[in-house]
This record gives structure tokens, C-alpha cells and sequence, in this order.
């Protein structure tokens, strides 16, 4: 290579450089650059903050489900009939020929599950 063709080589590449910007505008617009990188971040992580105050869609779809008033399963045996949580099985109600034990709760005490009086109609019954 002649030293023209060396100097015209040079001359290209500090063009180059040039329209790239100086090395204190390159240092600002990469602080700029990062600033807005880690804004993001950090609203990128507030987000997936509040969602996993929520929880997962597994157990919102539960909570719901938890929410949904379902009739008591009704256990019955000759001399008894116990109404239990159609989630968790616990009694909350007995009764037998002459008497009554327990009431049927708005929800189970046990496992929180929404209950609806034996007599209501258009309710879920018994355990999905």
C-alpha cells in the first residue's frame, strides 16, 4: 500500500468516526442508553411484584372456585344424615329423626369453601 492510498484509507475511516460522534458524546448517549435500560428493568420488576402478589392463575381459578356456593354432600346413614363440605368433607350439619345438629355456614370453618343451603336451587352439588 503507497502512503496515499494509507492516507486515504485514514482519512475514511476518522469520517467514520466522526459521524459516529466524539468520545464524550458516545460516553453520554451509553449512560443514556443504560439509564433507560434499568428503568425498564425496574418497572419490568414492579410489575411481576404486583402479579405475584396476586398469584398464579392456578390459584386465582381456585379462589374463584372457593367463592362459588356449593350445597353440602349429603352422607346418609338410617338413623342420620350428615351434610358435609363438598371440598373438604367436613360435617357441618347432622341430622337425625327427632333433631338437628350444626347449621350450614356461609363458608366451611375448615377449608373456607363457599356453602349454599340445602334448599337453594341452581347450586353446584356435590365435588367436581
Amino acid at each position: 500500500m503507497t502512503n496515499r492510498e494509507a492516507y486515504e484509507n485514514m482519512c475514511d475511516e476518522l469520517e467514520q468516526y466522526q459521524e459516529i460522534g466524539t468520545v464524550e458524546e458516545c460516553k453520554e448517549l451509553a449512560s443514556i442508553v443504560n439509564m433507560a435500560e434499568k428503568e425498564e428493568l425496574a418497572k419490568i420488576i414492579d410489575e411481576w411484584l404486583l402479579y405475584s402478589k396476586i398469584g398464579t392463575v392456578e390459584e386465582c381459578r381456585e379462589a374463584v372456585e372457593k367463592q362459588t356456593p356449593k350445597k353440602c354432600v349429603e352422607d346418609s346413614c338410617p338413623d342420620h344424615t350428615h351434610y358435609k363440605c363438598p371440598s373438604c368433607g367436613k360435617i357441618q350439619k347432622t341430622k337425625y329423626n327427632d333433631s338437628t345438629f350444626g347449621c350450614i355456614l356461609n363458608n366451611c370453618s375448615n377449608c373456607g369453601q363457599a356453602l349454599a343451603d340445602e334448599n337453594l336451587e341452581g347450586v353446584e352439588d356435590g365435588i367436581d
